[in-house]
């Protein structure tokens, strides 16, 4: 298992967030929208587990039609 990490281009700004594979479920994550959203240690991270209950959630709940989300999670 490993990190994947995703490179995002923005205004000429390159900025890398981070989605672990092997990253434990907290279950709570912070919805937010475009903006790189960073957590308490200042990183855009989320773990696969946490990542698939946001987008679960956002199926569910259907708060961003035709548009997009960023969600962040603590690491365990």
């Amino acid at each position: 298992m490993g990190t994947i990490f995703c490179s995002i281009i923005q205004l000429n700004k390159e900025r890398i967030s981070l989605i672990k594979i092997d990253g434990g479920r907290t279950g709570t994550y912070t919805k937010a929208s475009e903006e790189l959203t960073t957590n308490k240690e200042g990183n855009s991270y989320i773990s696969y587990a946490d990542f698939a209950i946001a987008v679960a959630d956002e199926v569910e709940q259907a708060s961003v039609l035709k548009g997009r989300f960023t969600v962040v999670g603590e690491e365990l």
